[in-house]
């Protein structure tokens, strides 16, 4: 067996030599680069010290070895440009000890160099010591290496040059280069051969931006592939740089179903290990959060990337904890998760030590990624704690990539241009052929920029330089077919110019792509359906876009405004619901919210992170929480009604710091600071409000928060016992004999010892009420139903009271506001609602008034202008389905319409 040993220089060359060895049972043939050609013949156990063992090193690098560079030594990046000023001073073959004597940036950077040289393992060197080493051992490069040949290498760094001419004294070197001219500095004995021209044809696009240069680029792969039957892998895209083309260029792929390589690797963060080290990274460094979380934990229990008790939970594993609490710190976590009889105790445990690691916080990251991840995800995460510090996990872990596991030889190859000039294939298109994008700009070093260096040679060859080199060798190498493509806009929609690359050639006339040309050949089955205008007009789903694209345009009400058939199932199953103040007002204000809510289930998500304030609804939540459990402390052993203030005062504070804990573990609450400041003033409201001045009721009881109405399952799961209720909660409350039912909570209900008198009291948190306009129904035209619905709940429950006092009251702003002429407004909403549900029956469902407000959870559901541009289109039209239910609401004092109304 005669032993050769094959040098290239990248990624995608490497594997092509490969394969090409294997099918032609070339024994004996080892296919490396120049580094692993001098670790190889410099000895066993040795290698060139890459960026994860320098950057190991420079964080133990003492400040005092740093002289001036230890005042940056802490900036973000500072350990990458050492690490690539290091190493291309080791490339360039400078002797850093020799130039220290010019003293300034010289001198830190040979003592940053000594300090690192001291500190690497025995087995990393630096590239120029694996050299000196390997020149020493040139005369064992028979036995170990054999002849040798440069397989289109472009470029040979200096420090490697003299070992090739070591090695033309012992063994055959042979370069079979890129480009006809060999190279000025070539040793004797070194024999290049110049590549064998092509003559591609050339094809010059313009396309809009880059990426409809990669839907272009596809299209055109696609082309090849399905008339001229090329396979995929003699095809190849490139580009001088894949940063900007990458995110496009894999999304599209798998839209696509094309077999894509990535050559330069994909990222990290795109694989499902990739997933899991993120999510832990980010819940580390974030802090203990439930989201969080929940997030790492799902991702860990993918095959392969978390621990053994992580991927062994049950599915349902969530229930052990509340839905909405962020659960923001180890208390709150722990006192969510304590111990209680039932089936998924293991499961707390888990999440109480998951929990317990993430508060040690970031450092203790290495510990914490070996206790919780494994496989891929475990390597990454140690990879990037080698690459960074550990406060910087996200950062690092962003940059991270993963090799493509796709075969190259089987796939379409996406590289850098680099890459693709060092393995040419007969099809090429190259792709950001545009000013300062290819070439790129030169770039100064930046511990050791131009100014310094003086006449010392860093890179003796630019990035500028390296790009046209790569143009050129693969013009002159692809076999068949070359696309020149270029955007004539960049990602930020400024506009671009040529390169001046494409000067001079001979690529005939260049054809502009519009964005939305039709394609001859689709890439995609969305592609395709906007190649074939017919297949588009007759797919059902187009048909409903284009319809309801019309129908914003109409000042008609249409099916994509609320219409729907009369007696629609789902509108009649949520018409027998059990009805709240919150769905009522829907149904009055706002129809078609109504159908989305109830009819189709729609919630606004609600965001566990923790916000700065509460809003509007959990003050008001918060407030009528302390009041429950303050009014429930104070009828123990006597009433409300006979409390003194310093008993109010205690009670509420009781209250205020048991409602505390328990939304601290069971809900969202702001940073400290302001959480006390909500507290705070959920207390003062709280002592405003039973400190209001009312006239007691003979011998008065009060029940707080007292349901009405509730189904069997909700009576299940109310925590106070049955008899803490003047009536059962369970049974149906209905309206004036009427089939509706209603359910709710009455905020405050103070009851006569006879049962002939009550008063009903809804408290609103708000601190500036608005007065409301003088309608005949005062119910402020649909948007305060809760003290008439608790009045009709009290006499429904209660037959034997005759006179039921409703007050709406203001804690905050000591405003309390009766409900004028109770038995007129009763009947009032009554007609108001029968209105309602006949318009909903009836198919009606269209926007009301409260779908304009700000505040309308489900607005993101409607067109952006609703309150401009559509809401005014279709205002008469929405008038015309709400007449009946507008004139009830809108009825002056003395006006009675419904009495009138059939």
């Amino acid at each position: 067996m005669h032993r050769r040993t094959q040098v290239v220089s990248a990624h995608l060359a490497y594997r092509a030599s490969v394969l090409r060895a294997a099918e032609s049972r070339d024994h004996g043939l080892r296919v490396t680069t120049l580094a692993g050609l001098a670790a190889r013949l410099a000895g066993p156990f040795l290698r060139s010290a890459d960026t994860v063992d320098l950057r190991k090193v420079l964080a133990t690098v003492p400040s005092a070895q740093l002289g001036r560079l230890a005042g940056i030594a802490d900036l973000p990046g500072f350990d990458r440009a050492a690490v690539g000023t290091l190493r291309a001073a080791w490339s360039a073959g400078l002797d850093l000890t020799a130039f220290a004597g010019r003293g300034g940036r010289w001198a830190e950077i040979a003592a940053l160099d000594a300090a690192v040289r001291a500190a690497l393992p025995a087995g990393a060197r630096p590239m120029d010591e694996i050299v000196d080493r390997a020149i020493r051992r040139a005369h064992h490069a028979p036995t170990v290496i054999g002849d040798v040949v440069l397989v289109r290498v472009d470029h040979v760094a200096p420090v490697h040059r003299p070992l090739l001419a070591a090695l033309a004294r012992h063994v055959s070197v042979r370069w079979d280069g890129q480009h006809p001219d060999a190279p000025a500095w070539l040793p004797e004995g070194v024999a290049y051969a110049a590549p064998e021209p092509t003559a591609p044809g050339l094809t010059r696009v313009a396309c809009a931006d880059p990426r409809h240069e990669v839907v272009e680029a596809f299209r055109w792969a696609r082309r090849l592939m399905v008339e001229e039957g090329v396979p995929p892998g003699d095809i190849a895209i490139a580009a001088s740089s894949v940063e900007v083309y990458e995110d496009a260029m894999l999304a599209l792929a798998d839209e696509a179903s094309l077999p894509l390589h990535a050559a330069a690797g994909r990222p990290a963060l795109a694989s499902p290990d990739g997933q899991a080290a993120a999510a832990l990274a980010h819940l580390l460094l974030r802090g203990l959060d439930q989201a969080r979380v929940r997030r790492f934990v799902a991702t860990a229990r993918l095959p392969g990337s978390g621990a053994d008790e992580l991927r062994e939970l049950p599915s349902d594993w969530p229930r052990v904890l509340p839905d909405d609490a962020p659960l923001a710190s180890l208390p709150r976590w722990e006192r969510a998760l304590a111990d209680r009889d039932d089936p998924l105790d293991p499961v707390r445990a888990v999440l109480r030590e998951l929990g317990a690691d993430v508060a040690r916080g970031s450092g203790a990251a290495r510990e914490i990624g070996e206790r919780w991840l494994r496989g891929r995800a475990r390597r990454l995460w140690r990879r990037a704690l080698d690459e960074g510090p550990p406060t910087a996990l996200d950062a690092t872990l962003e940059r991270a990539r993963v090799p493509d596991e796709l075969d190259p030889a089987a796939a379409i190859v996406w590289a850098p241009a680099a890459e693709l000039a060092a393995a040419p294939r007969p099809h090429a298109r190259l792709m950001g052929l545009a000013s300062r994008s290819w070439p790129r700009g030169v770039r100064e070093d930046p511990l050791l920029p131009d100014h310094v260096l003086g006449d010392a040679v860093l890179h003796d060859r630019t990035v500028t330089a390296a790009d046209r080199r790569a143009f050129a060798a693969i013009l002159a190498s692809t076999g068949t077919s070359v696309v020149l493509s270029r955007p004539r806009r960049d990602e930020e929609a400024r506009r671009k110019a040529p390169s001046p690359l494409l000067r001079g050639l001979d690529a005939g006339h260049e054809t502009i792509h519009a964005p939305r040309r039709l394609p001859e050949h689709a890439y995609s089955e969305a592609d395709r359906r906007l190649a074939r205008p017919g297949d588009l007009d007759a797919d059902p789903d187009a048909a409903r876009a284009q319809a309801a694209w019309e129908a914003w345009f109409s000042h008609r009400a249409t099916p994509h405004d609320g219409v729907v058939r009369p007696g629609h199932p789902a509108v009649l199953r949520a018409l027998q619901r059990a009805h709240s103040a919150t769905s009522l007002r829907k149904a009055l204000r706002d129809g078609q919210a109504f159908v989305w809510t109830y009819a189709l289930g729609w919630r606004e998500k609600r965001d566990p992170e923790r916000a700065l304030a509460l809003d509007a609804l959990e003050r008001g939540a918060l407030l009528h929480d302390v009041l429950q459990r303050a009014v429930a402390a104070l009828e123990v052993g006597r009433s409300l009604a006979t409390a003194t203030a310093a008993e109010l005062e205690r009670a509420i504070g009781g209250a205020v710091d048991e409602a505390a804990a328990d939304w601290e573990i069971a809900r969202p609450v702001p940073p400290g600071v302001l959480w006390h400041a909500a507290l705070s003033e959920a207390r003062g409201d709280a002592l405003a409000a039973l400190r209001l001045p009312l006239t007691p009721l003979p011998g008065q009881r009060t029940f707080v928060e007292a349901p009405f109405g509730l189904s069997p399952a909700q009576a299940r799961h109310e925590h106070r016992g049955a008899d803490t209720f003047p009536w059962p909660i369970d049974e149906p409350v209905r309206i004036a004999q009427s089939e509706l039912r209603i359910t709710g909570r009455i905020d405050r209900l103070d009851l006569a010892a006879d049962g002939r008198s009550a008063r009903v009291i809804d408290y609103k948190s708000s601190r500036h009420p608005k007065k409301p306009k003088d309608r005949a129904v005062d119910i402020d035209e649909g948007r305060e139903l809760q003290r008439c619905l608790y009045a009709f709940a009290v006499r429904d429950r209660l037959p034997g009271v005759h006179e039921v006092e409703a007050l709406l009251v203001f804690p905050a702003a000591a405003e309390r506001r009766p409900l004028r002429d109770p038995d007129a407004t009763l009947a009032g909403l009554a007609r108001a609602i029968d209105a309602a549900f006949d318009a909903l029956r009836a198919g009606r469902s269209v926007p009301g008034p409260d779908a304009f407000e700000d505040w309308n959870d489900l607005r993101l559901a409607l067109p952006a202008d609703v309150a401009r541009g559509y809401g005014l289109r279709k205002k008469a039209a929405f008038d015309e389905a709400r007449t009946a239910v507008d004139a009830i609401l809108s009825a002056e004092p003395g006006q009675e319409p419904w009495k009138d109304a059939p």
